[in-house]
């Protein structure tokens, strides 16, 4: 692992402190600040077949990045007075930045090994177009949805809860797998030429599994500590008003670089139904039996065992290889500090309003090798439609 380290931004004026306890009010101190800066560490693996000149295959290596970027919006140029005496400023206000989160852990370095079975599962290719033996086995609940009697002798939440259940386990699954069934049929003879046009070649996968935006709760204060000028309080009619703003976005995704080989045998018309059978989903494995398993689905929504299952089968074809597979987390953490308020600009009681802004961007690039195979627990907030399903589960048994 190499390490780099580098800062820019060099310090600009701000404006001149004066004595405003001295007649002519002479220059006490400079005052500066830095308008953009910009501090970056890296440790990344330089992989060996990179550093022979090779340019091809799995040349990136594990990799942690940061970058922090400071902007600094300064007020306008102004002439601040200590009320009633002399000029004591002169120059622009700027705000103090929020603290640096460059290295704190649970911010910019969240967990997200355990993705990697669900990563992999998404990446992997000569996968099923459509789960043909899954549909059939849920057209077995279309009797029962047809049948059901949602206020008969039952609490009146509970029929409300079988209405919606029956929606999301019944015909909502019904008109998916519809859908699904006739895109599979127009896409499979372009799926069936790629499947046998790419066996053995490099398949490069990439996309994401995770991408979420949390707003932080906005922050409020007065004082007289936002700003790097530290004059004296009776340049000043009242208090500044300050305001902290935090946003941290979060992107999980993979790289991956896979071989695949299909079946043996002669390449005749038989060989060809078989691949077809396959690319339907209609080959019996590990992974449909357990999509068939009631409550399978509640699992998943906590865990990655179905993709850990998926992960385990060669899909349609004979032999699967990841000659590499790599998961890439970004995390930039934005923060916002506003400071804005008056200050005495002549004399007498004559005030006049400032503004400035200080903005730090924290950025964070780690890249691991994945684990396909490593058992993980889903942190993640439930959506909506998840939530809902499990209230009607709770309504359905009122009564």
């Amino acid at each position: 692992m190499r390490h780099r380290e580098r800062n820019v931004g060099p310090p600009e004026l701000a404006g001149k402190l004066l004595k405003w306890y001295e007649d002519g009010s002479p220059v006490l101190s400079d005052s500066y600040f830095t308008r953009n800066s910009y501090t970056a560490h890296i440790d990344d693996e330089s992989h060996p077949a990179w550093r022979k000149g090779v340019r091809s295959g799995d040349v990136g290596g594990e990799c942690i990045r940061i970058r922090e970027s400071l902007q600094v919006f300064p007020s306008t140029i102004l002439e601040a007075w200590r009320h009633g005496v002399r000029p004591a400023y002169v120059g622009q206000f700027t705000a103090k930045p929020p603290p640096s989160t460059f290295f704190e852990t649970t911010t910019m370095w969240p967990e997200f090994a355990s993705l990697g079975a669900q990563a992999y599962a998404k990446a992997k290719p000569a996968q099923p177009l459509f789960n043909g033996l899954n549909a059939f086995y849920e057209l077995r609940e279309i009797p029962k949805a047809l049948e059901q009697r949602f206020f008969s002798g039952k609490h009146p939440l509970a029929g409300i809860g079988d209405l919606h259940l029956a929606y999301q386990f019944g015909w909502k699954p019904l008109f998916e797998d519809i859908r699904n069934f006739i895109i599979a049929h127009f896409n499979l003879k372009r799926a069936l030429d790629q499947l046998i046009r790419d066996e053995g070649r490099p398949v490069h996968r990439t996309g994401r599994v995770l991408t979420e935006v949390n707003n932080l709760p906005t922050i409020t204060a007065r004082g007289y500590h936002g700003i790097d000028q530290g004059l004296v309080t009776q340049c000043y009619p009242t208090e500044h008003d300050i305001t902290y703003r935090s946003q941290v976005s979060r992107t999980v995704r993979y790289s991956a670089n896979f071989r695949y080989f299909l079946p043996e045998g002669p390449r005749d018309w038989q060989w060809t139904a078989r691949l077809v059978g396959k690319l339907m989903g209609l080959d019996l494995t590990p992974s449909v039996v357990y999509r068939a398993i009631p409550w399978s689905w509640l699992v998943d929504w906590f865990s990655n065992v179905g993709s850990l299952i998926q992960n385990m089968e060669p899909g349609v074809a004979d032999r699967v290889a990841a000659e590499y597979f790599y998961l890439i987390q970004e995390v930039r953490y934005v923060q916002t500090a506003e400071v804005s308020g008056t200050y005495f600009s002549s004399v007498g009681d004559d005030a006049s309003t400032f503004m400035t802004l200080a903005v730090r961007d924290t950025q964070s690039y780690h890249r691991i090798k994945g684990n396909p195979f490593g058992f993980g627990l889903k942190e993640e907030d439930l959506s909506l439609s998840q939530l809902s399903i499990l209230g009607a589960l709770g309504m359905s048994r009122l009564g």
